[in-house]
Formats: C-alpha cells, sequence, structure tokens
C-alpha cells in the first residue's frame, strides 16, 4: 500500500522556495507538497485575483472560536465567532474593508499579521513556540496562545490549476490552546490538555468561480493526538489534494482523493468522507450544528454551509494500522464563490 501511495504522490518539498516566478506565474519547483509551510508568497501581478488569508479555528469541550484576516484584492474580510456548544448561541463580529485596506498579509506562513480599524482589533502575532491571538471587539474579547511543539509536522501543497492560476495551502492542526475568550459577559476557558487549534494559511490566484469541500478535526483518540485534514472539489484534476492526518505530531500525507458524500438539500444529514481508491479513509461526519454565511458584496458573492459535528470510523496509517476515531469534535463544509 505504502508504495502504492508513493507512485500517486507529488515530490515531497525539503527546502523553501519561491512560489512564483518573475511576473506572478507559478514556479514549477513549488508544486508539491511538505511537512512544514516551505512556500514564500511572493504573489505579484494578476491584479483583483489574488487571495490570501489567514484563518484560526480552536475546538474545545465548551465553545469553537475562530478568526480571519483575509484578502481578496478588492475587499478585505476580517470576522471573529465565538459557538457555545451547550447552548448553541453564537456570538460574532465582522467587518469587510474596499480594496483590502488594513488587511496586510505577509508572504510567509507564522508571521505576524494584524488589523484593527472601525472598533475591531485582530492580532496573530507569532512569539517564540506559539501564536498569540488577540481579539478586541463590542462583544468579543480574546487572548490565546497556540502551542507549536518542536518537530511538529504540518500539511503544506502548491495546487496547480494552471501557470497563472494556483494556491499554496497550510494545514496547522491539532496544536494544544491556552487562554480565554470573553462573549458578552461569560469567559470561556481553554486549556493545552482538550483544545486544540487548526491554522488555515492560504495565499494564491483563484478562478473566479470556486467550490471546495473541506474538512478538519483534532483531538486525543485511544491516547494519541490526532488531527484530521480532508479536501476535495477545489483540487480536482490538478494531481494534489490536502489530505493528511497528523499522528502524534507526525504527519502522514494520503495521495489518495476522497469523496465527500452528503445531503445538499439538508447539510444536517450525517456526511461520509471516504476515500476514492484505497480503503485509507472511512469516516462518519455526525453534525449538530450548521453555520450559513452568504455574502454578496459587488463581484464578491459566496455561499458557506459549515458544520461542526463529531468523525467517527476509521483511518489507515502508511504502514496499514488500523486508526479507530469514536468522537473526534470538527468541521466540515461546503463553499460555492464567485470571488
Amino acid at each position: 500500500m505504502k508504495e502504492k501511495q508513493e507512485g500517486k504522490c507529488q515530490q515531497e518539498i525539503k527546502q523553501c522556495v519561491n512560489l512564483c516566478k518573475k511576473r506572478g506565474a507559478l514556479n514549477p519547483e513549488s508544486i508539491g507538497w511538505g511537512r512544514f509551510p516551505f512556500a514564500n508568497c511572493n504573489l505579484t501581478h494578476h491584479p483583483f485575483r489574488k487571495k490570501k488569508w489567514n484563518y484560526w479555528a480552536i475546538t474545545s469541550p465548551d465553545a469553537i472560536f475562530s478568526a480571519t484576516i483575509a484578502n481578496a484584492d478588492y475587499l478585505g474580510l476580517v470576522g471573529v465567532s465565538l459557538l457555545d456548544l451547550e447552548s448553541q448561541k453564537v456570538t460574532e463580529c465582522g467587518i469587510a474593508t474596499p480594496l483590502g485596506i488594513g488587511c496586510n498579509i505577509p508572504q510567509k506562513a507564522n508571521q505576524s499579521v494584524a488589523f484593527k480599524m472601525l472598533g475591531l482589533k485582530v492580532y496573530f502575532i507569532e512569539e517564540n513556540g506559539y501564536t498569540l491571538i488577540k481579539v478586541a471587539s463590542i462583544n468579543l474579547q480574546a487572548e490565546l496562545k497556540v502551542f507549536m511543539p518542536v518537530g511538529y509536522q504540518t500539511l503544506n501543497v502548491v495546487v496547480p490549476w494552471s501557470k497563472r492560476q494556483f494556491q499554496f495551502t497550510s494545514k496547522q492542526t491539532c496544536l494544544p490552546v491556552e487562554g480565554w475568550v470573553k462573549a458578552g459577559d461569560k469567559t470561556y476557558d481553554f486549556n493545552p490538555s482538550s483544545s486544540f487549534g487548526c491554522l488555515d494559511f492560504g495565499r494564491g490566484v483563484w478562478p473566479y468561480r470556486t467550490t471546495w469541500n473541506w474538512a478538519n478535526a483534532s483531538g486525543i483518540e485511544n491516547g494519541h493526538m490526532i488531527g484530521l485534514n480532508f479536501g476535495g472539489l477545489w483540487t480536482d484534476g490538478t494531481g494534489a489534494n490536502e489530505n493528511g492526518l497528523i499522528l502524534d505530531g507526525k504527519l502522514i500525507k494520503y495521495c489518495d482523493d476522497v469523496v465527500f458524500h452528503y445531503d445538499p438539500h439538508n447539510f444536517m444529514k450525517p456526511w461520509t468522507i471516504q476515500s476514492v481508491q484505497t480503503d485509507l479513509v472511512d469516516l462518519l461526519f455526525t453534525p449538530f450544528y450548521e453555520r450559513k454565511a452568504n455574502v454578496n458584496i459587488l463581484v464578491l458573492k459566496s455561499e458557506t454551509h459549515q458544520l461542526f459535528g463529531y468523525f467517527s470510523g476509521t483511518i489507515k496509517t502508511e504502514c496499514g494500522e488500523v486508526l479507530s476515531i469514536s468522537h473526534l469534535l470538527g468541521w466540515s463544509e461546503e463553499f460555492k464563490g464567485r470571488w
């Protein structure tokens, strides 16, 4: 099985490389996957087509918190949100800025990002060994440390649609989190033994019409720290995917694509996620909450169905070891956009 996987995989990138050549074309030497954020995302040219974002999501037994700073060239989007798992009450705050004003996003993963405008402050501050997330708004405040253990591996992929359209994604998942979030009058504590963070770092030049599925989960199962990341639709036909398992801090890259089965007329019904050509991934996702988000601003229009719930089923390592998943907290989503 391992030999079959390696035969299908892109090359593994083992040193830092520029994402782009001159005039903004994709650097072919950057195409592949890696265990660390290998790409310097030196995006140029492509006016109004570049997309850049840092999205943090943090799960705990009591709440799910997220914070986003994004720049779509013609529009900046910044938002924070907290879902109380018991009451299913959502507290959120968001701002859109023309031409990405205030959303100055760096080229490399694990570099600090900040937004401070219109009564909303969001900071992702890179310190030695952790990321400090600070939020101040009228209804949400937060101070969280997301720890990056020494030697911890992450999932990093360049997806090449063409020489002129491509994406670098870094998914950094199952990272221990410590701190607090205050929503209204209630404070939620995050303990590193049961709270886990995921960074979705994205930089690229996208087609105007896009559809994707994305699933992610983190937690402890049978004494192992497990982080799952699976994607679909947006990588079809590229020879790349963002499918992988973080097992006790080490990356297992799945070269086989996965397919998401769900009811688009009722997203709250259970989903399945299964590998296409192997039996490496066989998961059931049972939602308990649906977050709907619709954006319709000028030339940007999108519809997101993000479901929070629990994963169960089995996944296999590259050596064939079966890992049983019984109750892993995370999310699965469908995104359709013109952007």
